[in-house]
């Protein structure tokens, strides 16, 4: 059973009046105060909307995201052997959340720092700690091969649902297996579901998607880039700068550099002074990745492109709208951003906003290899204003002027249909995976 366990401490409510004609406005919190510019505003309009809350209301809730993720992650620590989910949760109610294994309350301590937040929620009872769910996850192909190969190769995702304390299956909806096993019906998805459970030892859950195993479809941050391939032209959205080994380049999506599958990067080319869907204006072409440059493999979807002129300057700002650009002001860490309203700029699709709902995803790529399982380190982010399109991949994704990740990907019941309601949802490779992988620094 689960229990939540609230504890009302220092209370505060200032909000301010935000008018659609006022380009900044600021909200006082105990922490100090937080500076809201015309997209962070526009960024709370989205916010408004999709959680039906008022724009001051909205506002507020955007400004305390720094303070709840460090009042979590201290928790967290404190409760390292016993997690089972912790992040930002917006309904019914808003605030930091942790979800603990088993029925005992949570520590002294915890219980210490609960009671200075009036915003932060424990909640007991979960089967299965987080760490179990990753270990299954992870092992996961050998035990589904058990239930047959026309299940198994069906299966086109998988991650961890903190809020569910399970793994969530999607199944390709044009596979055989989705008309013989009756998986349109919610019945169908129980009874598959079941058996994978009894396999796994953990709560399963299956989902319907459009996709099998994917295969991957394809400077300021945001601008137009172009890459030549056996398959023509691809174009893709550029990512945030960075440093490796003192030269100063870009980041993408590993497939954009290597559209062909081939293990070999392809020049890229860099439009200037554009993030629109025609490029225009002057370009650059700049050279192959060289090799630990790039991924597009089992461990990540991700390519760093260094400038060929040294006197050439890159600097840290990135497209937010198509109009608009933000200075990046640190990154934030994959373990921090479950429930974190984020938000990305495409070249496609524009300024586009949801809610990270998982942060160990695996999207199944076809370039992880023979199995089709991709490590899984990827950010997944759903939302009812989220697009997603053909062309954002490696664009930047972001909260305010913390760096999250770049686009990988979207679910879509139509590719090249670039709207609201046909984005089912989107993933990204996240920045510290990035840095650590590709031994690169964010430039902030």
């Amino acid at each position: 059973m689960r229990r939540w366990l609230i504890v009302v401490g220092l209370a505060f409510s200032m909000l301010v009046s935000v008018s659609a004609q006022e380009i900044s406005a600021s909200v006082d919190d105990r922490a100090g105060k937080i500076e809201f510019d015309e997209d962070d505003l526009d960024t709370a309009r989205i916010y408004s909307s999709d959680y039906s809350v008022s724009l001051d209301e909205a506002i507020r809730r955007l400004g305390l995201i720094d303070e709840l993720t460090e009042t979590v992650e201290r928790v967290r620590s404190l409760e390292e052997d016993r997690i089972a989910g912790w992040g930002i949760v917006h309904e019914p109610k808003f605030g930091g959340w942790i979800l603990l294994q088993g029925e005992n309350g949570p520590s002294k301590a915890s219980l210490e720092i609960q009671a200075r937040s009036s915003e932060l929620y424990i909640e007991t009872g979960a089967d299965h700690t987080y760490a179990e769910l990753l270990e299954v996850l992870e092992n996961r192909g050998r035990v589904l091969a058990r239930l047959g190969s026309e299940i198994s190769n069906a299966i086109s995702s998988a991650g961890i649902s903190m809020r569910d304390n399970s793994i969530v299956f999607g199944v390709d909806r044009r596979s055989e297996v989705a008309s013989s096993r009756d998986l349109s019906s919610a019945g169908g998805r129980t009874i598959l579901a079941g058996e994978m459970e009894e396999l796994l030892g953990v709560k399963a859950s299956v989902v319907l998607e459009y996709g099998g195993p994917r295969k991957q479809t394809v400077f300021k941050g945001g601008q137009y880039i172009s890459v030549y391939s056996d398959q023509g032209w691809i174009y893709c959205t550029a990512g945030f700068a960075a440093t490796k080994n003192g030269e100063i380049g870009m980041l993408t999506a590993g497939h954009c550099a290597d559209p062909a599958e081939q293990g070999v990067a392809k020049p890229l080319t860099r439009h200037y002074n554009t993030a629109q869907t025609s490029p225009g204006g002057s370009s650059e072409l700049i050279n192959t990745v060289p090799t630990g440059h790039f991924m597009n493999n089992y461990y990540g979807d991700v390519a760093f492109y260094t400038l060929n002129d040294p006197n050439d300057t890159f600097n840290r700002r990135f497209h937010v709208q198509r109009t608009k650009t933000k200075s990046v002001n640190g990154i934030r860490y994959r373990s921090q951003m479950f429930g974190h309203p984020v938000c990305h700029f495409g070249i496609t699709s524009g300024k586009s906003c949801g809610e990270v709902t998982m942060i160990n995803y695996d999207p199944q790529y076809s370039t992880c290899g023979p199995s089709g399982n991709c490590l899984p380190i990827y950010v997944k982010v759903e939302g009812p204003s989220l697009v997603g399109c053909g062309g954002d991949s490696g664009g930047p994704w972001h909260q305010g002027r913390k760096a999250y990740g770049t686009h990988s990907g979207s679910e879509t019941v139509a590719f090249w249909q670039c709207s609201e309601a046909n984005t089912i949802y989107s993933w990204f490779y996240p920045v510290s995976e990035t840095e650590s992988r590709l031994s690169v620094d964010i430039l902030d």
